[in-house]
């Protein structure tokens, strides 16, 4: 997980590598219920960059790129890959 606050820390620029473990795995984006504040805009697959859409389905080793707040980052990142938030 690689976390870089903007906007004087009001908004979170973070790229998560979708562990085997991750709950999300094999959803669609739009399945996952993501908190208000918190938005997918990249995914990094075998190399290739994916602009994601709500019927992108994400899969193991996945680098997922999410814009959120600082208060919607723990639940996108339990939703994303079962851990708890810092």
């Amino acid at each position: 997980t690689n976390l870089s606050p903007l906007a004087d820390g009001k908004v979170n620029l973070t790229e998560i590598v979708l562990p085997d473990t991750s709950p999300a795995l094999g959803k669609e984006i739009r399945e996952l219920k993501l908190p208000q504040g918190c938005l997918i805009v990249s995914l990094l697959r075998d190399d290739e960059v994916v602009i994601p859409h709500g019927d992108t389905q994400l899969r193991s080793m996945d680098r997922v790129g999410i814009v959120s707040t600082p208060k919607s980052y723990p639940n996108a990142l339990a939703i994303l890959t079962g851990e708890k938030g810092i």
